[in-house]
């Protein structure tokens, strides 16, 4: 009688050992299964959470060339390496323009540690008739680059990723290391969105 009670012990004590080791192997999938069928209802955290508006397909600018004031070229790979921020913009940099690209420069600086692994361009569509008005921003902003595009043609990569959008001052665009166009703003997104998704870029990229 004694056996048999141990016997019986063993048998559920094996039982129980299999379920486990079984829910161990399926229980992740099942929950993924489970996950998978109701993902409409129940997104992941930080899903769609950027503040940004995602440019797809994504577009790539390393293929144009940009110049300084002067009309000279400006190195081929600069919007490789580094994330970048463009602002396109034109020679006479009104109130709200420069409002702007302070705040784009505080959001610049919050990066802390990280601030070198992204630049500021202020881009225009052609050079300027008098470059005083531009130069005049190095004075308010000693880290902003200022370009100009080799090739008015290259103003429809922008225009084209934002329809209806004139080119000067209305949007902000990020571009990833690799010269890809894969984000854009209004002027008036909140700084703390940028910045906030800036920090997820930065901490999720393995390059620049």
């Amino acid at each position: 009688m004694m056996n048999e009670t141990v016997g019986t012990r063993g048998q559920w004590r094996g039982r129980l050992l299999l379920l486990l080791l079984a829910s161990l192997f399926f229980g992740p999938l099942l929950l993924a299964s489970v996950w998978y069928a109701n993902a409409d209802r129940w997104p992941l955290p930080d899903q769609h959470a950027n503040h940004g508006e995602l440019i797809r397909p994504v577009q790539t600018l390393s293929d144009i060339s940009l110049k300084d004031l002067d009309g000279v070229s400006l190195p081929t790979d600069i919007l490789r390496g580094r994330w970048s921020l463009i602002y396109p913009g034109l020679a006479t940099c009104d109130a709200g323009c420069q409002e702007f690209l302070y705040q784009i420069r505080q959001v610049r600086t919050a990066l802390g540690k990280h601030t070198d692994r992204v630049q500021r361009i202020y881009l225009l569509p052609s050079a300027p008739t008098d470059p005083s008005d531009v130069q005049a921003l190095h004075e308010l902003h000693p880290d902003l680059i200022v370009a100009v595009l080799a090739s008015p043609d290259a103003a429809r990569r922008f225009s084209s990723s934002a329809p209806g959008a004139p080119w000067p001052g209305t949007q902000l665009y990020v571009v990833d290391p690799l010269g890809n166009l894969m984000m854009r703003y209004g002027i008036d997104a909140d700084p703390k969105g940028i910045l906030a998704d800036l920090e997820r870029l930065l901490r999720l990229s393995q390059i620049g």
